[in-house]
C-alpha cells in the first residue's frame, strides 16, 4: 500500500474513532442523571474507543518518535485493560464502589493529558497553532482529571459530567487529527 494511502486511511480511523468516542461522551453528558452503573459502562464504552485508537496510532502514525509511540501504545493498552476492568466489575457487582471506578479512570485521563502535553512539544510536524491546540488539550484534560478526583469525595454526579466533558475534548481533538495535515 502506498504511503499517502495509508496516511489516507489513518486519517479516516481517526475521523471515525474521534466521531464515536465524541458520541460517547455526548450521550454521557446528555443523560447524566441515569444510573451509575449505565453510566459507568457508557465511560468505559468511550475509553475502550480511546484505547483503541491510541494503539492504533502508535503503530501506524510513522511521524510520531519511537518513545512517544511507546508511550501511546501502553496508555492505549492500560485504558483498553482498565475500561474492561470496571465494566466486569459492573457486570459481577453492579453495586460495586462507583467511586473506585471513577478513580481509576481519572488517572488514565492524567496519563491521556501528559501524554498531549508531551505530543505538543515533541511532534513539529503540526502546525504550531495546532500544537497549542493540543497543549491546551492536554492542560484542560489534566485539570478535568484532578476535579474528578475531588468531586469523587464529595457526590460522584458532579465527577462523571466532569469526565465526559475530558473525552468529549479528546474526541473532537482526535477528530482534527482526520483533518489537520502536517507541514
Amino acid at each position: 500500500m502506498s504511503k499517502i494511502l495509508k496516511e489516507r486511511h489513518l486519517e479516516i480511523l481517526n475521523l471515525i474513532l474521534g466521531l464515536v468516542i465524541t458520541l460517547f461522551a455526548a450521550l454521557l453528558l446528555i443523560f447524566f442523571y441515569l444510573s451509575a452503573t449505565l453510566l459507568l459502562f457508557l465511560l468505559s464504552t468511550a475509553i475502550i474507543f480511546i484505547g483503541i485508537s491510541r494503539l492504533i496510532n502508535s503503530i501506524s502514525n510513522k511521524k510520531l518518535p519511537l518513545s512517544l509511540s511507546i508511550y501511546k501504545f501502553l496508555i492505549g493498552f492500560i485504558a483498553i485493560l482498565l475500561a474492561l476492568i470496571v465494566i466486569s466489575n459492573l457486570i459481577q457487582e453492579p453495586y460495586i464502589e462507583i467511586e473506585l471506578l471513577l478513580l481509576m479512570l481519572s488517572f488514565l485521563f492524567i496519563l491521556i493529558g501528559v501524554e498531549r502535553i508531551i505530543f505538543s512539544f515533541v511532534l513539529q510536524v503540526y502546525p504550531r497553532w495546532y500544537r497549542i491546540v493540543i497543549l491546551n488539550i492536554g492542560i484542560i484534560t489534566i485539570l478535568c482529571s484532578i476535579l474528578v478526583l475531588i468531586f469523587i469525595l464529595i457526590d460522584y454526579t458532579i465527577a462523571t459530567p466532569l469526565a465526559a466533558v475530558s473525552i468529549l475534548i479528546n474526541g473532537l481533538l482526535r477528530i482534527t487529527f482526520g483533518i489537520v495535515k502536517t507541514e
